[in-house]
Order: structure tokens, then sequence, then C-alpha cells
């Protein structure tokens, strides 16, 4: 799956969680300002009907995302996924993690006699 599939995927499924949302939420200001003896029906109600609207907009961003999702993406990367700096991959050999401050580790001092078990041979 590209990038582009992944985020258009995604975007389609948020849009249709906020519509189902958005009904739910109106269906239910709707029974809330019917229901006449309950204390603060109508500001639950109320309440229902701003959630409802608020889920409307998200599903219409969502959509706007979707349609919009290739073009805000990197030209340069086109649709490969762009790898981090984790790996997830375990190494049979062991890989020194600069720290912040640390000396750098091509400059070591080692003293002279076990400079021979430090040495890497590039040749």
């Amino acid at each position: 799956m590209t990038t582009r599939e992944h985020m258009k995927a995604f975007h389609t499924a948020a849009a249709d969680h906020h519509v189902k949302m958005a009904k739910s939420h109106k269906q239910l200001a709707g029974l809330f300002g019917k229901a006449a003896g309950m204390d603060n029906s109508q500001d639950v109600s109320d309440e229902h009907t701003a959630m409802s609207k608020s889920h409307t907009e998200m599903a219409e961003h969502h959509l706007e995302m979707c349609k919009s999702v290739g073009d805000a993406m990197d030209k340069s990367a086109g649709d490969r996924m762009i790898p981090d700096a984790i790996s997830s991959i375990p190494r049979s050999f062991p890989t020194a993690v600069p720290r912040y401050g640390q000396p750098d580790l091509s400059k070591a001092k080692v003293p002279e006699e076990f400079r021979h078990l430090v040495e890497i041979d590039e040749g």
C-alpha cells in the first residue's frame, strides 16, 4: 500500500465515522428535544446539536483532505514510504549511538598499546 492509498483510506474512514456520529447526535438531539418531562432536556438537546454540527464539519474536512492528499504529498518522494532513522531489524553487530555532548568516537584517545584493537582496516 502506498502512502497516498493509506492517507486516502484513512481520510475516507474518518469521514465515514464523523458522518455516522453526526447522524447519531442529530437523532439524540431530536429525542431530547421532545422529552418534556426531563430536567435540562433542552440543554442536552442543544449539546447534541452542537456535537452533530462539529462531526459534520470534521467529515467535510476529511473529505477535503482525501481529495487533496495527492497535492500535499512530497513530490520528490512520490508514493514511496519515507523511512525514518528507526530500524525494527536487529543488527548482528553493535552500533554506536552518539549522545548529545558526547566526544566524537573517531577522535577517542586510545593508548598506543591498545590501538591495534580499535583500528579499522579500510584497505
